[in-house]
C-alpha cells in the first residue's frame, strides 16, 4: 500500500515539478526520509520516516539531538507519531503514549492514556485537545469530534466539552474496492500561543479559534471561487500506473473517486494575528497564499513556490517566511530553503 501511495506522490512531484527559488539556508545531512517540519524561531524539528525526530538549532542549524528510540520503555515507541513544538517542551503522541522532552531534547516524562489509531491528543496549558473519529452505522454516519479534555493521574483523560465536529463523506465500496480520493478536505487542529485553531475547508477559508478553556474567541470565514479539478489528472495518473506496472495492484484495491473541485484550501498555518491559507490556485510555478487576521479580515494574497507534498508535510510558514525541504538528487542530501511570503 505505501509503495503505491509513494509512487503516486513521486508522479505528482515529477508531473507538477518543484520550482526551486529562494535562499538555501542549510544542508541537513542527518535526514533520510523527512515527513514533517516544525519551526518556532529557536528550534527546527523534523520528523523522519526512519523513526527519528531530529532537533536542530534554528540559529546555526547545528544538529542537537535525535529524540526517538524504538521500544516499549519510557520515552520509547515504534514510530514518531504526532509532534507538538511548545514554548516550554516538545510533545509526542503515539497511540496512548504522551511523551515530553525538554527543548534541548532530553526526555522528561511520559504517561499513558487510552490509545487507538484514530485518536490524537494535543496539549494546551494544563488541558488537552482531542481529535477522534467516531463511527456510527458502519461508514454511513461517521464523524470527527474535536473536544477539550482535562487530565489527572487518578482519572486519566476526562471529557470537558465538545469544540467542533464534522461529518465524513460516506465511503462507497465497489465490491472489494474502496474509493481513492485525490485530495481530502482539511480538518486540522493547530495550537498557537495557548489558543486552539480548527480549520474546515468544507466551509471555505474557515478557521474557528478558541482559548485554552474552550471559549469561542473568533472566526475566519471567507468564500472563494472554487478551483476546478482538471479532467486530465485521473487519465494521466492511470497511464503512469500502467507504465510502471502498478496498475493491477492499485486497481484490485481502489477505484478513482473524481472530485469536481479541489478543496477550498490545502493547508493553513497560524502566526501572530495572522492565518495563512495555502490554496490550490496556481500561478505559473507558484501557489496562492491568502492571509487574514484572526477575525477574518483579509490582509493580502501572496504567492510561494509550488511545493507539492500531498503525503509529507516538509514545509511550513513562520513569521512571513515560507520554509521547505528540498531533496537534492545530485548530492543525495536534504536542504532547507526559505523565501518571503510577501
Amino acid at each position: 500500500m505505501k509503495k503505491i501511495i509513494r509512487f503516486i506522490i513521486l508522479f505528482l512531484l515529477i508531473g507538477f515539478g518543484i520550482f526551486l527559488q529562494g535562499q538555501r539556508l542549510a544542508i541537513l545531512k542527518e535526514l533520510a526520509k523527512p515527513t514533517n517540519l516544525l519551526i518556532d524561531g529557536q528550534i527546527l524539528l523534523i520528523s523522519d520516516e526512519t523513526n527519528q525526530l531530529h532537533l536542530y538549532s534554528f540559529k546555526n542549524f547545528k544538529h542537537i539531538a535525535q529524540l526517538c528510540r524504538s521500544g516499549e520503555g519510557p520515552g520509547e515507541a515504534q514510530y514518531v507519531g504526532r509532534v507538538i513544538l511548545n514554548k516550554e517542551y516538545i510533545f509526542r503522541y503515539i497511540q496512548g503514549k504522551n511523551i515530553y522532552y525538554s527543548r534541548d531534547g532530553k526526555f522528561q516524562k511520559e504517561f499513558k492514556t487510552r490509545g487507538i489509531r484514530n485518536l490524537f491528543f494535543y496539549p494546551i496549558g494544563k488541558k488537552f485537545v482531542n481529535q477522534q473519529s467516531v463511527r456510527k452505522n458502519g461508514n454511513e454516519d461517521s464523524s470527527n469530534e474535536i473536544s477539550l479534555f482535562t487530565f489527572s493521574p487518578d482519572e486519566g483523560m476526562k471529557f470537558e466539552k465538545l469544540l467542533y465536529w464534522f461529518k465524513y463523506k460516506p465511503i462507497t465500496w465497489k465490491g472489494a474496492r474502496r474509493p481513492y480520493r485525490f485530495f481530502y478536505d482539511n480538518h486540522e487542529v493547530v495550537i498557537f500561543e495557548d489558543k486552539i485553531f480548527i480549520g474546515d475547508s468544507m466551509r471555505g477559508l474557515f478557521v474557528q479559534c478558541f482559548d485554552k478553556d474552550g471559549k469561542n474567541i473568533s472566526q475566519v470565514k471567507l468564500e472563494i471561487e472554487k478551483t476546478k479539478f482538471p479532467d486530465w489528472y485521473e487519465n494521466d495518473l492511470k497511464i503512469q500506473l500502467k507504465n510502471n506496472g502498478q496498475w493491477d495492484l492499485f486497481n484490485n484495491q481502489f477505484y478513482f473517486e473524481h472530485p469536481d473541485y479541489y478543496p477550498d484550501f490545502y493547508q493553513f498555518f497560524v502566526g501572530k494575528n495572522k492565518i495563512y491559507f495555502l490554496t490550490f490556485v496556481r500561478k505559473g510555478d507558484q501557489r496562492e497564499v491568502v492571509i487574514t487576521d484572526w477575525h477574518g479580515k483579509l490582509i493580502k494574497k501572496s504567492y510561494i513556490p509550488w511545493v507539492h507534498f500531498p503525503y509529507e508535510r516538509n514545509f511550513t510558514i513562520f513569521e512571513d517566511k515560507f520554509y521547505w525541504l528540498v531533496d537534492n538528487q545530485d548530492t543525495e542530501e536534504w536542504e532547507l530553503h526559505v523565501t518571503d511570503v510577501k
